[in-house]
């Protein structure tokens, strides 16, 4: 199964040491070339492209038409909103999984076929409540 990641801050790297760990084919999409390069050198089975991931063209280099799931993982709403329409409407990628900050975006991401929308804020609140509550 191929996983294509757009976005490889702390979210990002932590998933990709799992994917691999689990036997998935992953790329990454990161738009600071030298983070790129960093992560690269730490994951040498991993292709990382250059760009943003807002952009089709982007997208496709990186293989987007082959995906079987995208994962929106920048630290900006408005760019893994971008991320996963382009993916749903133009590429027909079967699965989107996008990190969402703003709870009250849920919706709208939910509406354009994210189906899987993760608040790492939230999680950790509610991991935190959980120990408190241990």
């Amino acid at each position: 199964m191929f996983v294509l990641i757009c976005g490889s801050g702390k979210v990002g790297v932590h998933l990709v040491r799992g994917l691999i760990a689990d036997g998935y084919e992953v790329a990454i999409i990161e738009r600071d070339e030298d983070i790129g390069r960093t992560v690269a050198d730490h994951f040498p089975d991993v292709c990382v492209f250059s760009g943003d991931a807002t952009e089709s063209s982007v997208l496709k280099r990186a293989g987007i038409e082959r995906a079987d799931v995208i994962v929106a993982a920048a630290g900006e709403d408005k760019d893994n909103y971008t991320i996963c329409k382009i993916a749903r409407r133009k590429f027909n990628v079967p699965r989107c999984v996008a990190r969402v900050n703003e709870p009250a975006l849920h919706e709208l991401f939910r509406a354009e076929g994210v189906g899987a929308i993760i608040n790492v804020t939230a999680m950790a609140a509610q991991a935190i409540e959980s120990a408190v509550n241990s």
